[in-house]
């Protein structure tokens, strides 16, 4: 596993902002193959990079001995899945259904 994490942040005297994210790489590999009574099939999963970004803000209140804040941000990932189903005529890769014999 391999990321970094930079990150912001600036105060005042009754309230603070900051800003930070990080992206990371892990590159995990799962697969599957089963077989039911129609045939064989198989299921595979690629997990490589993610990152995340947050934002927060906040003041401090009761006389300076609490403080307050707000925080929100956003996730990604880099999450690759394939598979065939031998019950149905279909091979899904990232979400994308395409059938089985064309090329």
């Amino acid at each position: 596993m391999r990321g970094r994490q930079p990150g912001l942040e600036h105060s005042e005297r009754k309230s603070g902002f900051g800003i930070e994210g990080d992206i990371s790489y892990l590159g995990l590999r799962s697969s599957i193959t089963f077989t039911n009574a129609v045939g064989t099939g198989s299921l595979e999963n690629k997990y490589g990079w993610y990152a995340s970004l947050r934002a927060r803000a906040g003041m401090t209140v009761n006389g300076d001995a609490t403080m307050v804040y707000v925080t929100g941000g956003l996730a990604l990932s880099g999450l690759k899945m394939s598979g065939a189903d031998p019950l149905t005529p279909v091979t899904t890769t990232n979400g994308k259904t395409q059938p089985l014999f064309w090329d």
